[in-house]
């Protein structure tokens, strides 16, 4: 929004109002289904279930988080004055801005379940085609014992986890919080100055 007022010929004032405001959730679906499986954390996240060789469980998708948002904003004043003298213009104002980040990431907040095993411990098997006779990978790379796909998913229908991986935020005071709430406020401020000299040739 802008007011322009002629005080005098020479001289006028630009009044300037602004405001942004972002408002952008972004939500996993299917959260009740998902975090009714009885592995929640203290906040009732349930866990993601990255499944080998198929899609998986959980909100894999948007980085295993419920959530994130973008709540932010910036608000703007400027006042600049106009003042023409002669052959000379002189200009100058302040602006100032406000500005606020309500915002969270979440980025990996929900417990995430690895039965990757036969790839993150060097080649533990799940099954062995005979057994009792280990299975040289690096001699028979095509055995059915070398599998990474297949054995990660014999690990995963026996239940046997590897890992559990899970971001976890903490405030100022050391207790843990559900989220990464940044609730960012920063004023900025600017002054400035300028003179335009015209000059005539004949």
């Amino acid at each position: 929004m802008q007011l322009t007022s002629v005080i005098d010929p020479r001289l006028v004032n630009n009044l300037r109002l602004g405001a942004n405001r972002i408002n952008f959730p972004l939500n996993c679906q299917g959260l009740k289904v998902l975090d009714s499986t009885g592995l929640a954390d203290p906040f009732g996240r349930g866990a993601d279930l990255p499944m080998p060789g198929i899609a998986g469980f959980g909100c894999l998708l948007i980085v295993d988080r419920d959530s994130s948002k973008r709540f932010s904003g910036t608000y703007t004043i400027r006042d600049d004055v106009t003042w023409a003298r002669g052959r000379q213009t002189f200009k100058f104002g302040v602006e100032t801005h406000d500005v606020y980040s309500n915002s969270t990431n979440d980025f990996l907040s929900r417990p995430t379940v690895d039965f990757s095993n036969f790839s993150n411990f060097g080649g533990a098997p799940a099954f062995q085609s005979q057994p009792g006779m280990p299975v040289n990978c690096n001699l028979s790379p095509q055995s059915v014992d070398c599998n990474a796909t297949l054995q990660n998913m014999v690990w995963s229908l026996f239940g046997v986890v590897g890992s559990e991986t899970q971001a976890q935020f903490f405030d100022k005071r050391g207790n843990r919080t559900p989220d990464d709430l940044r609730g960012l406020r920063q004023k900025e401020f600017a002054a400035f100055s300028r003179t335009l000299l015209r000059s005539y040739l004949t």
